[in-house]
């Protein structure tokens, strides 16, 4: 579980998380949706411990991503979090579903067809599931 608590975050005189606060439970999934500027990435870069807050936490399975000593812990919380950053994050020299299988082989003692069984699943969630040889360019 994903506990957000009374999370701040400004910069100079721009407040862009104003005490946020938000819990999202094992297997729930949650859209962040809004304009440019408002904030979800500066949440989600927070969420993961790579941005510091001005005020709050995030509890990630039970373990403070920002008050602990120490960042030995944000691998562990890192390594149970898919993310992708906006623009090009995805390596263009890899089709789509290298791109999705990576991970897996890097981060797990999957075998061949489970890696080929979880990236067919998650193509079909996302609704590519034609386009799982397409290059990025």
């Amino acid at each position: 579980m994903i506990e957000v608590k009374n999370v701040s975050k400004r910069f100079d005189n721009l407040v862009v998380l104003d005490d946020v606060s938000f819990q999202v439970k094992e297997a729930q999934l949650v859209v962040i949706l809004g304009p440019s500027g408002t904030g979800k990435t500066v949440l989600l870069k927070s969420i993961i411990g790579l941005q510091g807050l001005d005020q709050g936490d995030v509890i990630f399975d039970g373990v403070s991503v920002h008050n602990n000593k120490g960042n030995h812990h944000l691998y562990d919380i890192r390594r149970k979090i898919g993310f992708v950053f906006q623009g090009t994050a995805l390596f263009d020299s890899l089709n789509v579903c290298d791109n999705i299988a990576l991970p897996l082989i890097e981060h797990t003692k999957f075998k061949n067809n489970e890696i080929r069984d979880r990236v067919c699943e998650i193509l079909s969630i996302i609704g590519l599931t034609g386009k799982a040889g397409r290059i990025f360019s």
